[in-house]
């Protein structure tokens, strides 16, 4: 279901994903201690919640009575909520690209608002997307 958000708001349920991501590619990492793309994965996730709070904190004034239309998260809160210790690694890709698209659209929406934060997003989404890459190079071998 499509839903109108507060910036604040939309950046915790994606800081949510992100610590869920974090915490499920770590434990993945140490399943397959080869696979170094899932622990780095793991501390970008963790950094990328860092620099979310910071975004928040210093944006938050500016933004704080413009709704974000437009975005439907259920699908979203349902797939990383689903997500556990068991997960396979196919389906964190899954996640990771779920993720990186979800950036993509917040970017677009936030641009007219605050265009350093929607540049601010769209770096992280670019470097989400590199891991995306390495991670399917590892795991699936694409």
């Amino acid at each position: 279901m499509v839903e109108s958000y507060t910036f604040s708001a939309l950046m915790r349920q994606v800081m949510e994903f992100e610590k869920i991501l974090g915490e499920i590619s770590g434990k993945m990492a140490e399943k397959f201690p080869g696979k170094k793309t899932l622990r780095e994965l793991s501390e970008d996730s963790r950094k990328n919640v860092e620099s979310l709070e910071k975004l928040v904190r210093e944006t938050v004034v500016e933004m704080t009575l413009e709704p974000i239309t437009g975005i439907d998260l259920a699908e979203l809160t349902e797939k990383f909520g689903e997500m556990n210790d068991g997960t396979e690694p196919e389906k964190i890709i899954e996640a990771c690209n779920s993720l990186s698209e979800l950036y993509a659209e917040i970017s677009s929406k936030v641009k007219q608002m605050s265009a350093e934060t929607s540049m601010y997003l769209k770096k992280i989404n670019r470097k989400r997307k590199r891991m995306i890459q390495q991670l399917e190079r590892e795991i699936i071998g694409v």
